[in-house]
């Protein structure tokens, strides 16, 4: 009796906390209720289906924070919902195993989840789950570089969701598919999206995700040049991530203010960036390491940072080699290029090399705004080369995409080396 009184009460406790997001209250409260329900016995039904509740409980609060444990907990609770042969708790105990797979930087092993989660939804007509499982395979295609799959699976996920009133996972995704249309160049779709993000966030009255949502327009803005713009949503979203202890939401912010202080010329923006990085690297949290250190990298380079620059591209390709996740990948390659055509002993041909390989990448992936980067990045070192004709050409092709994509701010970066 005292255990099963401990249970429902730390069990109530955690939902409280749920409510009021204060989610490391919640997070304690469920790993305390699991760690007396452990103590029961053998796994009974009645113990299998709490260690089932309990475990999706902590996983839906720790979206931002999972822990390395978290997956193996999570193996269990699928384990307990095969041996209760209960085909609708294994499907819900897969699905958060492939999210928190997903966090944490395992990206096959989350999409083999998802997509047996798709099929369990076709089999026995469960819309809710393929709604799940639609939105979170877009989301995999973010990192894996999948881009029209991606945008696909969001689209319809995303549809679903809003027939059935779910506004949380509605905001979630809509931030996702504003960075999907960003990558492919279309920045009116993005913004678009991102500001519906926010506002469904702030209708579902979910701070976390309204936190999420307005880091994704700082970043989407900050990537156009629209820095006054990004500076402010990425500083909001930092007040609200601290409000609710979402360390990996403060940490991709301050990336994001550091990166658009760069761009406006504040010398104190590579270290801001630097700080949200270490404050990612404290989380358990793997998603995203690849464009984070891509990112921080290039300002590095363009900063004169160039032993920084060169550890920072490394890591970022390090991390692409061991999480699979491709996301930004090209920073880390033109932060190599600007590193050869600016040390002691300038490698013009290495620098090109670079830049040639970031542009086939980004063109075969349909990576617009990404081409468009490393055009203006080749521009500027066959100038350093003195190769001014092949530069006039690179600047031209830039230009071209910043115009179509229409970024004033980096069309002023292409036609300033046109005019030289």
């Amino acid at each position: 009796d005292d255990r099963e009184n401990a249970l429902k009460y730390l069990r109530l406790a955690g939902d409280k906390s749920a409510r009021l997001f204060a989610l490391i209250a919640a997070r304690t409260h469920y790993r305390d209720a699991l760690a007396v329900n452990d103590k029961r016995g053998a796994l009974d039904p009645q113990r299998a289906t709490a260690t089932i509740d309990l475990t999706l409980r902590l996983a839906a609060v720790s979206n931002y924070e999972p822990t390395a444990d978290l997956p193996e907990m999570l193996r269990n609770a699928v384990s307990a919902a095969r041996q209760l042969e209960d085909e609708a708790k294994i499907a819900s105990t897969s699905y958060w195993l492939g999210r928190t797979q997903f966090l944490l930087g395992d990206l096959p092993d989350a999409a083999e989840n998802f997509e047996y989660c798709v099929r369990i939804a076709e089999r026995t007509n469960d819309d809710n789950l393929l709604a799940m499982a639609s939105t979170t395979i877009g989301r995999v295609c973010v990192f894996t570089a999948e881009y029209d799959k991606g945008i696909d699976y969001l689209t319809r996920g995303i549809a679903m969701h809003r027939e059935r009133g779910n506004l949380v996972e509605v905001a979630y995704s809509t931030s996702f598919l504003g960075i999907l249309w960003g990558v492919v160049g279309d920045f009116d779709k993005a913004l678009t999206f991102a500001h519906d993000s926010i506002e469904f966030a702030r209708e579902a009255q979910n701070i976390s995700h309204e936190a999420m949502a307005l880091k994704q327009l700082g970043g989407i803005q900050t990537r156009m040049g629209e820095i006054a713009d990004g500076l402010a949503n990425s500083r909001r979203a930092i007040e609200l991530a601290e409000e609710v202890g979402d360390s990996y939401t403060v940490g991709n912010a301050r990336l994001v203010e550091g990166w658009a202080l760069h761009l406006d010329g504040d010398s104190d923006g590579i270290e801001i960036m630097r700080e949200g990085v270490a404050r990612i690297e404290g989380t358990a949290a793997r998603l995203s390491l690849t464009v984070s250190y891509g990112v921080l990298a290039e300002c590095c380079a363009t900063g004169g940072m160039l032993e920084q620059a060169s550890a920072y591209a490394e890591q970022s390709l390090s991390a692409m080699g061991r999480y699979g996740d491709r996301f930004g990948d090209s920073y880390a390659l033109r932060a190599k290029a600007i590193v050869a055509a600016h040390q002691r002993d300038a490698d013009f041909e290495s620098a090109c090399a670079y830049l040639h390989r970031a542009i086939e990448l980004s063109q075969d992936r349909g990576e617009l705004s990404f081409v468009a980067l490393s055009e203006l990045r080749l521009a500027e070192v066959l100038t350093l080369a003195r190769r001014s004709a092949e530069a006039k050409t690179a600047a031209g092709r830039a230009h071209d995409l910043f115009e179509s994509m229409g970024l004033p701010f980096w069309s002023h970066q292409s036609a300033k080396l046109l005019a030289e």
